[in-house]
Formats: structure tokens, sequence, C-alpha cells
């Protein structure tokens, strides 16, 4: 009993990831803790702070006019995701100018308080040698952890003349999903206590809604799975709806 269980729930997995299920339901699926998903902010979606004239080139590059311009661009990620990447695609055709990608970072509520900025990658071009392409900073040694309830991060670009010969299209950011971690003292089953290898799992499966237990408070984690509560599982994890 307890092998089919486990084949059901590997065949249910192999659906969600098949083309058939994509089918169904046209929403990019990043499922699990290994897969990394973009968010795309295009530079006409960037806000160009005060005293910033930008001009749209062509392929919806964008450019700042006649002097230095700042732009700053806001992705919206889920909370409790890791961002581990992110990239602008740019042109630098300037022999002294430059695209410089700039993460900022409020970490506090209060208005006087002074958002952080951080270098992390700028252009070398030149009008011999250009740069048109992706610029990429790599945070998955240190990756982020976005937290929207009291943080704000996003990513302020830089233009250092304002001129053809320097413009940026997008910034994508590139996040992974993480299993929370319980806060202390909030132990939702009496027989899975903190110390329990699966305590993690186990709680993220009951904050989500996609478990109750077994009854009586307990999460029974060596007794079997039916083919029932398998389902069960999975509708919930996954938000199946029948259509209107």
């Amino acid at each position: 009993m307890r092998g089919s269980s486990v084949s059901v729930l590997l065949l249910a997995v192999m659906l969600v990831a098949s083309g058939a299920a994509e089918a169904r339901d046209s929403r990019p699926a990043a499922f699990g803790t290994a897969a990394t998903t973009m968010v795309q902010v295009p530079a006409a979606q960037c806000y160009a702070l005060g005293g910033t004239d930008a001009s749209l080139a062509t392929n919806e590059f964008i450019r700042a006019v006649s002097a230095p311009g700042t732009f700053e661009c806001f992705p919206n990620l889920p909370t409790g995701s890791k961002l581990v990447r992110i990239e602008v695609v740019a042109y630098d055709g300037s022999d002294a100018g430059a695209v410089n990608l700039n993460l900022v970072r409020c970490q506090s509520l209060d208005v006087n308080d002074l958002c952080t900025q951080s270098g992390l990658v700028a252009t070398a071009g030149s009008a011999v040698s250009p740069f048109s392409g992706r610029l990429a900073a790599d945070l998955s040694a240190d990756p982020i952890v976005v937290d929207k309830t009291s943080e704000l991060d996003f990513v302020r670009v830089y233009l250092t003349e304002g001129s053809v010969n320097l413009q940026f299209r997008e910034v994508d950011f590139f996040y992974q999903l993480q299993i929370s971690t319980p806060a202390p003292g909030t132990q939702t089953f009496g027989d899975v206590p903190s110390s329990f290898l699966y305590y993690k799992g186990i709680e993220a499966f009951a904050a989500s809604g996609i478990t109750g237990g077994c009854g009586n408070g307990n999460f029974c984690p060596n007794g079997f799975v039916t083919r029932g509560e398998i389902a069960t599982f999975f509708a919930r994890a996954l938000g199946l709806h029948f259509p209107n």
C-alpha cells in the first residue's frame, strides 16, 4: 500500500511538470527550491528620478537625453524568496561613460532612515569595442531574502552621460523559493517537535493550509498516506479549481 501511494505521488509530480499540465494553466510554474524564476522589469516601467530627461531609443532601449540619468526599477518578488541574481540589458558605446547597476535596500519603515546603496556592476564599453548584452550580478553566495512586510529592495540604473552611447532595455531579477523557518515556539502538532528531522517541512505544509494533521492535534509523521489524502494535498498546494 505504501509503495502504491509513493507511485501515485511521483505520477502527480510528473503530470504537474508535463506539457499537458501547462495546457490547463498557462501561468509559468516554478516548483521546488532549486528552480529559478525571472521577473522582468522593462526600462519603460522604471522611474526616472527628478531631473532625468529620458527618451525612448530603438528596440525599447531607454537613454538619458542631455545629462546623466538615474532610473529606479522595482520588481514584484514573493515574500520569503531568495534574490540570487540581477541582470541588466545594456548598451555602452562610450569611451568614458558607463551603465552602473546598483542595489538599493530600504530596511526600515521610518521615513527618516536612509536606504543603503551598493554598487553591483558596470559596463566597460567604448566606441571601438561597444558593450551590448547582459550585465550580470551574481548574488547566490549571499542571497537577499525578500521581506516586503518591512523592507523595499530595488535596482538603481545610473547612466553616467546623456547620449545615444549609453542605454538600457530592462532589468531582470532572478529568485528562488525556499521553505520558511518557523518562528520559535510555534509547534503546530504534538508529535512533531522542533527537533524532528522533518519539522520545517511539516510546519510549512500546515502554515500553507495543505494539511491539518491526522486529528487530536497530531500529524502522524510515520503514518501511511492514502490516494485520497495525496489528491487533497496536491489540490490545496496548487490551488486547483473547476473553471467557471
